[in-house]
């Protein structure tokens, strides 16, 4: 399997669903998809979460998030 590109394809190289890292991390499996799709932008703290969850480092996620237009 290649390099994981975005937080979906982490998550999927994994082995867990939305749902199953919504519960792991406290959110909601909406958020987690909105986290995904780049509508929305996760605090700090939503990182550490994610890191944890996905047995990553924090820099390595905010390398995973969509570039929005500033």
């Amino acid at each position: 399997m290649s390099k994981p590109t975005t937080i979906r394809e982490l998550r999927e190289s994994a082995g867990i669903s939305q749902q199953q890292l919504a519960a792991a991390t406290g959110m909601t499996q909406g958020y987690i998809s909105q986290l995904e799709s780049g509508s929305r932008q996760p605090s700090i703290g939503t990182l550490r979460q994610l890191s944890r969850a996905l047995g990553c480092k924090q820099s390595k996620l905010l390398g995973l998030l969509p570039q929005t237009e500033g």
